[in-house]
């Protein structure tokens, strides 16, 4: 669930980076199609320009071997027939080019994951490609761009120091203030390198874009009245400096940092996205509000802030500025019109992503707070989105669903209705447009089965979440079950097939799975021992393509 919400919101803000995993289906990419002669020509010549741009081989046997041999190196795991690893290739080339020319002491290699699995095993390789760097003993997944030059730009503040040596009190005031968060390591002389070392690990692992400083100067220490070895936190934000108490070990520190990073109130943009999300906060408060009004801006932020302080550790407070184009799939999510803001709503993360709206009109502190606390005390029932019913809903081929008619519809014993749930900005639901008439013209004839579709992006069922757009169930009739379409293609005649047997045939998914059995997603590049596991994902490291994040987005 959080996953989905991560997405609309992130894909949202137009990133670009690859920090998320890129997954794209197991058989799509397979050059089956290709004479083996081609399939020949093709590989040599992919071997070719990887070796010319000094990019080494690795295998089961090998890797532990070379990988030592050099001070670091950036390893792309991936498979020959995965489409988005060739597309990846050419911009891994380049990059091996650019680190040739400079003369880098980085080397960059590849690993065919789909045959060396004991490699791509041990480092937790879920999709191609992925790319891990590997720093001495340190190892971390690559979360830069997809350019040859992103690459090389990439590994080259990955070789800098993560952290920064502090030896006087203005340069300690400096470093503090420069960042709206930032570390400050301050450790006894007899300490100084083992604890060094330990923040520097930390930093370069798993405190991305957090600067971090250390110092052993005395002074310093009793300017910020610390009489032991500490770690303090400056938020400059909230002006607000927090000292870290727990155990000195990597996942600790990590821990702390990423339990408090965030500000009272944090604006939602591709470069908050991974703190807002990464925590273990399950409610979010969102105020969406217009930041080029500034003084309706400033007496709304102010309330919500002042709200906020009583929900620390419960709530994540968030404000999104309606006014970024970048926002606006995220004004549809939660159904905010132009003129709404500025209006509060409320996201229940685990309680299926409900949402909440205010009766209140006015953004005032006393009223968000009580709304908050009624939502986290389920005093509130969730909103759910819902269009007028059209007069004319029954009277095209395609018939048309509402909240307010769809358990009348697809409930009805007598009749096998097929339902596409769509969003009408998502570039998949308008390429099946065509099919879904289609298909409901070829069966229009027939009185026991109805072809109708649902806007999901304006209305929302209580005890059905759709996840991803266009989402196509079957309620047969003469029961109460639903089954989705997992086929492989979405076709005319793959639909029919599906739909004549009654959702017993899934094409293309094992010969015909059966129904309700987990298929693939389309868009998914998963290993293919991955196929039969769960769909828990570690998402650092996996590159992401425009395809992905395009399909993604429209969830």
């Amino acid at each position: 669930m959080r996953l989905v919400y991560f997405i609309i919101l992130f894909a949202s803000a137009a990133v670009v980076a690859l920090t998320a995993s890129d997954e794209s289906k197991a058989t799509g990419g397979d050059p089956s199609a290709n004479s083996k002669e081609e399939k020949k020509e093709e590989l040599n010549e992919f071997d070719r320009q990887h070796e010319e741009a000094g990019i080494l081989v690795l295998t089961d046997q090998n890797y532990e071997e070379v990988i030592k041999s050099y001070p670091a190196m950036l390893i792309k795991f991936y498979a020959p027939w995965c489409i988005h690893s060739r597309e990846f290739a050419p911009e891994f080339v380049k990059a091996g080019f650019i680190l040739k020319e400079k003369n880098s002491p980085v080397r960059l290699a590849r690993v065919d994951a789909s045959v060396e699995k004991k490699f791509a095993e041990k480092y937790d390789v879920k999709g191609y490609p992925t790319l891990k760097f590997f720093k001495g003993d340190l190892v971390i997944g690559y979360n830069g761009g997809k350019t040859g030059e992103s690459v090389v730009s990439w590994i080259e503040t990955k070789m800098k120091q993560a952290t920064t040596a502090i030896t006087t009190i203005k340069e300690a005031e400096e470093f503090t203030t420069a960042d709206s968060v930032t570390l400050l390591g301050l450790f006894s002389k007899d300490n100084f390198t083992e604890m060094s070392k330990l923040l520097e690990d930390t930093a370069f692992t798993r405190l991305n874009e957090v600067p971090c400083g250390v110092t052993d100067n005395e002074e310093l220490m009793a300017h910020y009245q610390v009489a032991r070895d500490t770690i303090l936190m400056f938020k400059n934000v909230d002006k607000e400096r927090l000292s870290y108490e727990g155990p000195f070990d990597v996942d600790s520190i990590a821990a702390f940092v990423k339990a408090n990073k965030l500000p009272l109130v944090v604006e939602f943009t591709h470069h908050s996205a991974p703190d807002i999300f990464g925590g273990d906060i399950a409610k979010h408060a969102l105020l969406f509000v217009r930041k080029s009004q500034e003084q309706q801006f400033k007496s709304s932020f102010s309330q919500f802030r002042e709200s906020a302080k009583s929900f620390k550790d419960r709530v994540i407070f968030i404000y999104i500025d309606v006014d970024n184009g970048d926002n606006e799939k995220i004004l549809q999510f939660f159904g905010v019109k132009p003129s709404d803001p500025p209006s509060v709503r409320v996201i229940a993360l685990d309680r299926n992503m409900s949402k909440f709206r205010p009766t209140f009109e006015s953004v005032t502190t006393e009223g968000v707070t009580e709304f908050v606390q009624d939502v986290l005390d389920n005093e509130i029932d969730p909103h759910l989105a819902s269009q007028e019913l059209p007069d004319d809903w029954d009277k095209e081929p395609v018939k048309v669903l509402v909240r307010k008619n769809f358990d009348e519809v697809t409930m009805d014993q007598n009749k096998t209705v097929f339902v596409m749930f769509y969003a009408p900005w998502c570039d998949h639901s308008k390429e099946l447009a065509p099919v879904w008439e289609q298909l409901a013209k070829d069966y229009a004839h027939n009185d026991t089965i109805m072809i109708a579709k649902m806007d999901s992006s304006e209305n929302e069922l209580p005890d059905m979440k759709v996840m991803s757009f266009p989402t196509l169930k079957l309620f047969p009739a003469n029961s109460n079950d639903v089954i989705d379409y997992y086929g492989v293609d979405r076709k005319l005649e793959s639909l029919k097939i599906f739909l004549d047997s009654n959702g017993k045939k899934q094409p293309g998914i094992n010969d015909f799975k059966e129904p309700n059995e987990p298929g693939n997603n389309e868009d998914s590049d998963k290993t293919k021992d991955e196929e039969e596991k769960s769909d828990k994902t570690d998402d650092e490291g996996e590159v992401k393509s425009e395809e992905d994040t395009d399909a993604k987005q429209e969830l």
